[in-house]
């Protein structure tokens, strides 16, 4: 009886070990998914942002706070969530890449928005 209850104890020890890679690889990839989400809805929502306000993009008048002030209304985080690191970063990246795109706002603006997916504009 007692190699027995050993043996049951251990398989019981591995399956709940078992149990905890899979939940946590679950969670990873939940996790993933939802950056993976988050990334796209922002990357949209900041681009047509930008596209609405271009002139102040241009000037040099748009702001990261009301850049995340935006994103935080559009899609219901709040403004303290999207200064997390993570956060931060997709949206910099979302806001260098039409930086960089449209030269900054000196291309004209139909010119800059044909070198984003037209699907990116609708929201």
């Amino acid at each position: 009886s007692g190699i027995g209850s050993r043996v049951v104890s251990l398989a019981l020890v591995a399956a709940m070990r078992l149990s905890a890679v899979v939940l946590a690889v679950a969670a990873a990839e939940e996790k993933e998914v939802a950056d993976d989400m988050f990334r796209d809805t922002a990357t949209r929502v900041i681009e047509a942002y930008i596209f609405e306000e271009y002139e102040k993009f241009a000037a040099g008048e748009l702001t990261f706070r009301t850049l995340k002030t935006h994103l935080s209304e559009q899609i219901g985080m709040t403004y303290e969530d999207l200064s997390l690191d993570h956060y931060s970063a997709v949206i910099e990246d979302a806001t260098d890449a039409v930086a960089n795109k449209c030269d900054s706002g000196k291309l004209p603006l139909a010119e800059c928005k044909r070198k984003f997916p037209a699907d990116r504009e609708e929201l």
